[in-house]
């Protein structure tokens, strides 16, 4: 199973609420086309509640780059107000400017709940749960072939 198949996106709609929030989707893919790679892939699989907790490295597999740069795309949407940052530990829960996208019922959109959807790499995992993803993921391929 690749890190694709992993991520599966969410099935809320996303609603870019008014003008503004193109204009703003605009002028981030102006300003850092990576940094509106990583806003999108964010807006893909994050919660009804506009939430994602992920490490740096989970973001960076799943766009294909290094932590590092994902640290350097996360600055540009904070700073440019696309998300807002809590830590929890060493993740960090990035909260989607509802301004800009919704993923829900427009009523629930002031809600403060954070029911979040985690996003997990397997690399950061220890080596028993590496095993058993690899067990699991040859047992599913095996299954597959005798259908």
């Amino acid at each position: 199973m690749s890190k694709k198949e992993v991520l599966k996106p969410n099935r809320y709609y996303h609603m870019i609420e008014n003008p503004s929030g193109w204009d703003a989707i605009e002028a981030l893919m102006k300003r850092s086309k990576g940094a509106a790679t990583l806003f999108i892939a964010m807006l893909r699989v994050m919660d009804k509640q506009n939430a994602l907790m992920a490490s740096q490295k989970a973001l960076g597999e799943h766009i294909n780059t290094s932590r590092q740069t994902v640290n350097g795309y996360i600055k540009i949407l904070s700073e440019g107000g696309y998300v807002q940052v809590l830590k929890s530990g060493k993740s960090s829960i990035y909260l989607i400017n509802a301004s800009i996208a919704w993923a829900g019922k427009r009523s629930d959109r002031l809600q403060a709940d954070f029911d979040c959807k985690v996003l997990l790499s397997l690399s950061e995992q220890s080596e028993a749960v590496k095993r058993q993803a690899w067990i699991d993921r040859k047992n599913n391929q095996n299954n597959k072939n005798k259908d």
